[in-house]
């Protein structure tokens, strides 16, 4: 089939689906996956939380009906709403990524639309890994805003109950879970400017390098800055002889 046999096939195709999520709405974006590299979706993009529910309008009867998260293998849970032919429920997981977006499927119809989970009303844990073994990191004293509400908590020094085991002068990653301006790590009671290495290409992914001669047991300390304010974290760590 030629670009312009699929190009008029994509503009005299079905129309576009209503999407519903709480009282937001919006049209998904009719995907040509023959044409465009990579697949559109509409600059507006639908309120959602984890665990929530998006209702699906076809705005015509389909026999075949399925819903996938951009880059998340496999299909969501789909029902019909009744007996219908054109409405559906798709329930989303618990972890929507970042920029998340929704592709609907149905017979040779493909759309699309950009899912906007909730702003995190605190910064969240960041997770530590290092020789197969993950932690995630306890959050001390912060300072958030999620307008119209700015809030500061001021805690303990943070510390995990369980410890991450770690190769001295091994290296240790550390996921943010959200994109960062600025991250500082430091050995609580010892080394104060531990270098931290951010990974390319990525606004939330760091490489922390332990220094040599650490004791058997310590806790790493991060400090990191967002555009939402900032925020402290502590994990404990155990130094493998």
């Amino acid at each position: 089939m030629t670009a312009f046999v699929v190009g008029l096939a994509c503009l005299f195709g079905p129309p576009s689906p209503l999407l519903r999520s709480g009282g937001d709405h919006v049209s998904a974006a009719r995907v040509c996956t023959d044409t465009f590299a990579p697949r559109p979706h509409p600059h507006r993009a639908l309120p959602v939380r984890p665990f929530g529910r998006v209702r699906v309008d076809m705005r015509a009867g389909t026999q075949t009906f399925s819903a996938t998260l951009r880059g998340r293998a496999g299909e969501l849970p789909v029902a019909a709403v009744g007996d219908s032919r054109r409405r559906f429920v798709v329930r989303l997981p618990r972890r929507l990524g970042q920029r998340p977006v929704l592709d609907l499927r149905t017979g040779d119809a493909a759309f699309a639309a950009r899912l906007e989970p909730p702003p995190p009303a605190a910064p969240p844990k960041p997770v530590l890994r290092a020789g197969g073994k993950r932690l995630v990191m306890a959050r001390g004293s912060y300072c958030w805003s999620t307008p119209p509400v700015g809030l500061c908590v001021d805690t303990r020094p943070p510390v995990t109950k369980h410890a991450l085991p770690v190769r001295p002068g091994g290296k240790v990653r550390v996921d943010m879970r959200m994109g960062t301006d600025l991250v500082g790590a430091s050995i609580r009671g010892g080394v104060r400017n531990v270098r931290v290495e951010p990974v390319a290409g990525s606004g939330r992914r760091f490489v922390v390098h332990l220094v040599p001669g650490l004791p058997k047991r310590v806790v790493l300390e991060l400090f990191a800055r967002y555009p939402q304010g900032d925020g402290s974290f502590g994990a404990r760590l155990r130094t493998l002889r």
